[in-house]
């Protein structure tokens, strides 16, 4: 996925991932608000949210409470982090849908693209998450199926 930070000055800072883009509290609960194509998906309070591929998607956003999504499937999950209300949970758009981040009322926060060096978020600037032109190509060693390689790796994280 592509990766845009929009500044008031009209700078922006690009940056592209494979797992995930977060936007997280550096101190305190913040207000985010998010939008797919231009229309709203979700207001809320709470810790930040986190935007993840489907390859991304067995890492922060399933331990944050975010679905587990084949990597064969073309989609963008919307993770909320601890979101100070029971009815925010995560939504899962398609690839090809524009995510759009804002914070609100006056916030700050960071945002870190597959947990690379973060960069500061504040309101007033915009973040925005689309697909990727090009697709990354992986080498895989064997045959094992995604659904066997996590039931493996959900096994052994659960052995005492």
């Amino acid at each position: 996925i592509d990766v845009e930070l929009r500044r008031e000055n009209g700078e922006s800072v690009l940056d592209c991932a494979l797992n995930d883009v977060v936007v997280k509290s550096d101190v305190s609960c913040i207000g985010l608000a998010v939008t797919a194509d231009g229309v709203k998906v979700t207001d809320f309070m709470g810790d930040g949210v986190i935007v993840s591929t489907p390859t991304g998607s067995t890492g922060y956003s399933l331990s944050a409470g975010g679905p587990l999504v084949c990597p064969e499937v073309e989609c963008m999950v919307l993770t909320p982090i601890c979101a100070h209300s029971l009815q925010h949970r995560p939504v899962v758009t398609s690839a090809t849908q524009t995510i759009t981040v804002r914070l609100d009322g006056g916030y700050s926060a960071m945002v870190s693209v597959d947990g690379r060096k973060p960069w500061g978020f504040s309101s007033g600037q915009t973040l925005t998450i689309t697909k990727a032109e090009h697709a990354a190509r992986f080498i895989r060693l064997g045959s094992k199926s995604f659904f066997n390689t996590i039931r493996i790796k959900l096994s052994e994280w659960t052995r005492s």
